[in-house]
């Protein structure tokens, strides 16, 4: 009403509301939201969501059923460098594709990416939690090697939206995915660059070298 056109004319960008058809027609986000009051709209909703009616449990015989809902589809793909004198990982990019039904929060969502490959990338190539007679040898953060913002790639994001019916107003959880493609993703990188497969994590250069020159490590 504010803009006098189409609800679907409407483009939410850069902290304002704008036609569509004519740029003319525009209202910041402050202006925007200080006119709830006078149109009757709350500024603070709240709703629960309750997925019981889309799940069923598994069967304890068959393994079979819809225990979760819904389910989360993703896909990475990273690009390295890597000195076969050394062994050392560099990750150019990483390219993440995620199909999460609705993006309530664009920016949130992007950033919920963003992290979760963050973490893919320390647990690839660096973050290592072995143990020794039951105690964790990287007790520190000496030790317990993690990546520094010098270190992060260019990161593309893509977020495939189509709304989900039984997610909550059709969005998909988007926590875990992009952790866990992140080391696959890294680690086919290395193996497409070098040709040869390191099947333990953090991919290390000292793992690399001794593929590079056929030495089985521990």
């Amino acid at each position: 009403r504010l803009l006098e056109c189409d609800e679907n004319q409407v483009v939410l960008k850069n902290g304002a509301a704008t036609c569509s058809q004519d740029n003319s027609r525009s209202i910041s986000a402050s202006g925007l939201f200080s006119s709830f009051e006078r149109f009757g709209k709350p500024l603070r909703r709240e709703s629960i969501f309750k997925g019981d009616q889309y799940t069923q449990p598994l069967d304890p015989r068959t393994g079979q059923g819809n225990a979760y809902h819904p389910i989360a589809y993703g896909t990475q793909i990273a690009e390295v460098t890597v000195d076969t004198r050394t062994g050392k990982v560099k990750v150019d990019r990483i390219v993440a594709c995620h199909y999460i039904g609705r993006a309530i929060n664009p920016e949130s969502v992007r950033g919920q990416v963003l992290g979760g490959i963050s973490m893919g990338y320390g647990y690839a190539l660096s973050e290592d939690c072995k143990s020794v007679d039951g105690m964790i040898r990287a007790d520190n953060f000496g030790r317990y090697k993690m990546h520094r913002i010098a270190d992060t790639p260019r990161y593309d994001v893509i977020l495939l939206e189509d709304p989900e019916p039984t997610g909550p107003y059709g969005a998909i959880g988007i926590g875990e995915p992009p952790t866990v493609a992140t080391a696959p993703a890294i680690a086919n990188a290395v193996y497409d660059a070098v040709g040869v497969r390191v099947t333990s994590l953090p991919i290390t250069p000292r793992k690399i070298k001794a593929a590079l020159e056929n030495i089985t490590i521990g």
